[in-house]
Formats: structure tokens, C-alpha cells, sequence
């Protein structure tokens, strides 16, 4: 029996108000409206801007998934504007000033202390000075491949099932660039954050006019994620599942607990290099 999904039609959209708060963190009164059920959010436009599935991913798969996922290792100080700090020229070994900016020692070593760390499996998106290529932890990991597959399949499906337009568009861009594509789904790439509580951002490595797909492991309360433009929120658990326009600004609310998540997304300039 199909489950029932909801909708919720959006009336108002503060697109102005919303766009002053970029780089700043997520607060409760940024949200009038909290999902924790099955629901469609539809723009004032008639667009989709979020699918909420509630416990839709098998509950000893995500259990299995969060033993390994949270040994994710990597700083998260090439994110600067999700850390919700200024973007600073990152500094090399020898005193130099890097290619790409980075978010202030001062926010990076409270990060070390609190356990916020990351990984990406898969591509890393093409830019005017790189072309697209497989991250490092792609190599090193195929474990935590082995014990994401399950899940990121069933995410695909679900993905494929409810939002069939979207999906389309994603995987035929994905099919362009082969090498690059995970299993047989609409994705080039897995990012995993631990225990981060992420600012006010756009996600800008993503393929345009493409969905990411969300779903959180471990155990925690809060980590609410917050779209300020449409001031809304949703309540994820593990055995959830968020699709959303990741090119809509979205944030965190606080993490209590240790908490990992997995955004399942396709990286942009894939294919075609440099003319995405």
C-alpha cells in the first residue's frame, strides 16, 4: 500500500529577507512550519522545492551504515561558508597563499574539537581551473561504498519513484560522464558530514536544475534543516529521506548527539567541461 504523501502549498516567498541571512547559522524563528511527516512542498510557482519520506530506508542498513560512516576524517575548512565564517585565503606550508579560500583557523580548530569532520565519495565537480575527477577517499574506502550501496539504491528508487521529471533530468546527465557515475543510480557523488552544523549556504557544486537526496545516521536530536526563504523546516531521524533543490540557501539547526549524514547528489561539469 502506497503511503500517503501531503502537500503543503506555499503562499508566501521571502526570498529578500532570507538572502541577508547567508552564512549566518539557523535559528528556530527562522522556520514557521516544521515537517516530521510524508510531504511535497510546492513553491508559490508551482515548483517542488522538498519531498519528506518518513522511515523509508531499512533500519539495520543505516544502523551498519553509521558504524563506518563516522569515521569520516577530512576538515571541513574548504567550506567556508557553511561553517557560517568568513572566507579567507587559504595559506600554504611554506607561507604562500593558496589557490582556494578556507574558513579561519580559529573556527577549524573548534571544529577539532567538537568532531566535525566530512568525506566525499565519488566526483569531485569540474572548475575553471580543475577538471572534474574521483576524490582521494573513493580509492581509499570501498568499504564505506559497500555498506552505502543499499541505501543510496533505495534512495535512487525512491527518488526515481515520486519525482519521476526531476529524476530524468538528473540521470541523463549523469549517464553523459560514465566513469563518474555511481552504480546504475542518478548520482556522482556521496558527500558525508559528521556533527556538522552547517550555515546558511547554496550548494554550488551541483548539477543546475538537479535535487539532492538527503538521509541522516546515527544518534541525535536537533540538526533541523532549516530553507529561510520558504521558512520552513524539516525534522529528519535515520530511516528518513529529504529530496530538496540544494540551490535553495538551507542551514542547520544545533546537533545534540553525534550525528552523520549522506547527501546523494550529481556534481556538476561532469561532462562537456567548463561549459556548465
Amino acid at each position: 500500500m502506497a503511503p500517503t504523501i501531503y502537500t503543503e502549498q506555499l503562499e508566501v516567498d521571502f526570498r529578500k529577507a532570507a538572502a541577508k541571512l547567508e552564512g549566518q547559522f539557523a535559528g528556530h524563528t527562522h522556520a514557521d512550519k516544521t515537517f516530521d511527516r510524508n510531504t511535497v512542498v510546492i513553491t508559490p510557482s508551482g515548483s517542488i522545492v522538498a519531498l519528506f519520506l518518513k522511515d523509508v530506508l531499512d533500519p539495520e542498513h543505516c544502523k551498519r551504515a553509521y558504524k563506518l560512516c563516522k569515521t569520516v576524517n577530512d576538515p571541513v575548512e574548504n567550506r567556508p561558508a557553511a561553517t557560517g565564517s568568513a572566507s579567507l585565503p587559504r595559506i600554504k606550508k611554506n607561507g604562500r597563499r593558496g589557490a582556494y579560500n578556507a574558513a579561519p583557523q580559529s573556527v577549524t580548530r573548534i571544529h577539532e574539537r567538537d568532531d566535525v569532520r566530512q568525506g566525499l565519495l565519488g566526483a569531485i565537480a569540474g572548475t575553471a581551473r580543475r577538471p572534474p575527477r574521483q576524490s582521494e577517499l573513493t580509492n581509499q574506502r570501498s568499504d564505506l561504498l559497500a555498506v552505502l550501496r543499499p541505501l543510496v539504491e533505495e534512495a535512487d528508487h525512491l527518488y526515481k519513484l515520486y519525482l519521476p521529471r526531476h529524476y530524468a533530468h538528473q540521470r541523463a546527465e549523469v549517464k553523459k560522464a560514465p566513469e563518474f557515475r555511481r552504480w546504475q543510480t542518478a548520482f556522482s557523488s556521496l558527500y558525508i558530514p559528521k556533527n556538522f552544523r552547517t550555515g546558511y549556504h547554496h550548494d554550488s557544486a551541483n548539477l543546475r536544475g538537479a535535487l539532492s537526496v538527503l538521509f541522516p545516521l546515527g544518534y541525535f536530536t536537533g540538526a533541523e534543516l532549516v530553507l529561510p526563504r520558504w521558512r520552513i523546516a524539516f525534522a529528519l531521524e535515520p530511516g528518513d529521506l529529504l529530496i530538496f533543490d540544494p540551490q535553495e540557501l538551507h542551514g542547520n539547526l544545533p546537533i545534540e548527539g553525534e550525528r552523520v549524514s549522506v547527501v546523494c547528489y550529481c556534481a556538476r561539469n561532469l561532462s562537456g567541461y567548463g561549459k556548465k
